[in-house]
């Protein structure tokens, strides 16, 4: 018999022989993707074909081994229309429509930040790492009324996401993002890092603090310029060639990069003014590094958290519409 799957007003021949000619072989990921294209397989979502789809593609499912994969997707997408047809809640129990709960990762939430899935943070290292930062930062607050520790372990997991998730050299990057601060506001010795931690480790925590120093000249013109914008071009570049200037290793400035993505997520709790400069400070120089890195998503949501703090009005047109004309 010859099966077909009804999905709206088109049908699909089921079975791998029953396929056409064009759809088979090396190249038929290509040609499904330009049927879809062309509205080959464009989906019409018909209450009345939706129950008899629902028995075809199931049946289709038990039926194929090479395409089950596919009959299986089918399968889930005809139950959702089902669902959407029958005026279905989005509570309805569709169990394989979701992973199963023995397949999803434990849960791992270390000092109120959820790691789960970053089976890095499973290292002994990272773990006495994260010791190390909770005594060297123990009662330090952060404006957001949050535990320092908390910055010192999204920095990490911001890293994790960046770096692989086995490896000496990406396990040292994660320690040290979360040690970053240790040395400038916890005032720990580097010899004790090194000492529990290694030279690799010592030396991105010295590299990092030493970029601190980039951060006090921009306080500083922040002082001294408060009556024209932020930074020039000129001045902007000036500054990204000193800061690449004054490190040698690559990470360092990952490392500085996943620091300030935090600190941009945070960045409500600055006063408005303060927020700007920050914003200001993010767009001329670790936006332009990031892109430099290669690293598009820490670039782009870097570019968006500043864009929302320099460009607000656009975000709220309505509410400062009232405001001005109260003015």
């Amino acid at each position: 018999m010859l099966g077909r799957v009804q999905l709206g007003h088109r049908s699909v021949l089921r079975g791998s022989d029953r396929l056409p000619r064009r759809l088979r072989g090396h190249h038929h990921h290509r040609t499904f993707s330009r049927a879809l294209r062309s509205g080959v397989f464009r989906c019409v979502l018909d209450p009345r074909l939706a129950a008899t789809s629902l028995n075809s593609v199931i049946a289709t499912a038990s039926g194929s081994t090479t395409h089950s994969g596919v009959a299986s997707a089918l399968a889930q997408v005809a139950v959702t229309a089902v669902a959407i047809a029958s005026g279905a809640c989005l509570s309805t129990k569709v169990d394989f429509l979701w992973p199963k709960q023995e397949d999803q990762p434990e849960s791992l939430v270390l000092d109120g930040v959820d790691v789960t899935g970053y089976p890095i943070f499973a290292a002994a290292k990272v773990q006495k790492a994260i010791a190390f930062a909770r005594r060297a930062h123990s009662g330090q607050l952060r404006k957001t009324g949050e535990p320092y520790l908390s910055h010192c372990v999204h920095t990490g997991k911001i890293l994790a996401a960046l770096v692989p998730a086995e490896g000496e050299r990406a396990i040292n990057t994660v320690v040290a993002g979360i040690l970053h601060d240790v040395i400038d506001d916890a005032g720990e010795n580097l010899q004790n890092v090194q000492d529990e931690f290694g030279e690799d480790v010592a030396r991105l925590v010295s590299s990092v603090s030493r970029l601190s120093y980039i951060n006090q000249l921009l306080r500083r013109h922040r002082r001294t310029n408060v009556t024209r914008d932020f930074l020039s071009a000129k001045e902007a570049n000036n500054l990204r060639v000193m800061l690449l200037g004054m490190v040698d290793d690559p990470r360092v400035v990952l490392i500085k990069l996943a620091d300030r993505l935090h600190n941009m997520r945070t960045i409500y709790a600055l006063p408005l003014s303060k927020a700007r400069a920050v914003a200001e400070e993010t767009l001329a120089i670790w936006c332009s590094l990031a892109s430099r890195l290669g690293v598009w998503a820490v670039k782009a949501e870097l570019e968006d958290l500043s864009f929302a703090v320099l460009q607000v009005d656009l975000l709220f047109p309505s509410y400062f519409a009232g405001k001005r004309k109260k003015c």
